[in-house]
C-alpha cells in the first residue's frame, strides 16, 4: 500500500520564507510544535489515503483526463492562519490564493478520482501550504499571535503541473516522492 494525495509543488522562495518563519517561531516559548521540513511543503489538491500500487496508473490517467483542459494559472501565497482557528490552532498554514483555476483543478481532481471509487470532498477546498502542527501549547503562548502577525509577504508563481504524490511516515516525518507528473496546458 502507497499513502497517495496529490498536490502542486511550491516554489524555492516559499519554502525558503516559510523556512526562515519557522526560524523566527521556534524562539517563542516551550510550545511543542511540529514544523513542516521545507523540501516536504506542497500545496495538497487531495489526499487519497493508501492505495494499492497498482491503481497508481489507474489514478494519474484519471488526473490526466479529468486536468484536460486546465491550463497554467497564477498562485500566490497570501496571509498566515491556523485550524481550526489561530487562537487555538492545531494546524499553522500560509494561505493560498489560485483564484478560481485553482479551486476548479481542485474539483476536478476530486470528480475524476470519485469515477475510481474514492470519496468526493465533503469540506470547503481551502488552499493552503502546513507550517507546523501544534502538538501542545504553553499557558498564555505567544505563538497564534506572533504568527498570526507576520508578513510573509505575497510570493507569485504559475503552476505547469499538477503530481500524483507517495507519502512515506518516518520517525524523523515523512518522505514525500513523486510517482507521477501530469502537465497543464500552455496557452497565452
Amino acid at each position: 500500500m502507497i499513502r497517495t494525495f496529490i498536490a502542486i509543488d511550491v516554489p524555492d522562495e516559499v519554502k525558503n520564507m516559510i523556512s526562515r518563519a519557522q526560524e523566527n517561531l521556534r524562539r517563542i516559548g516551550s510550545d511543542r510544535i511540529s514544523w513542516t521540513r521545507s523540501q516536504s511543503i506542497h500545496l495538497t489538491l487531495k489526499f487519497l489515503g493508501d492505495v494499492n500500487e497498482e491503481e497508481i496508473s489507474d489514478i494519474a490517467n484519471r488526473i490526466e483526463t479529468a486536468l484536460l483542459d486546465f491550463s497554467y494559472f497564477d498562485i500566490q501565497t497570501t496571509s498566515p492562519g491556523g485550524f481550526p482557528r489561530i487562537q487555538k490552532p492545531r494546524v499553522l498554514w500560509l494561505g493560498i490564493d489560485g483564484g478560481d483555476a485553482l479551486i476548479n483543478i481542485a474539483d476536478a481532481a476530486d470528480k475524476g478520482l470519485s469515477k475510481l471509487g474514492f470519496d468526493r470532498e465533503k469540506k470547503i477546498f481551502n488552499p493552503h501550504l502546513t507550517v507546523g502542527r501544534v502538538k501542545s501549547l504553553s499557558p498564555n503562548s505567544e505563538l497564534p499571535f506572533r504568527f498570526s502577525s507576520m508578513d510573509f509577504g505575497s510570493v507569485r508563481w504559475t503552476a505547469e503541473e499538477v503530481n500524483v504524490m507517495a507519502s512515506e511516515l518516518k520517525p524523523t516525518g515523512a518522505v514525500y516522492t513523486v510517482l507521477d507528473t501530469i502537465p497543464l496546458k500552455f496557452t497565452k
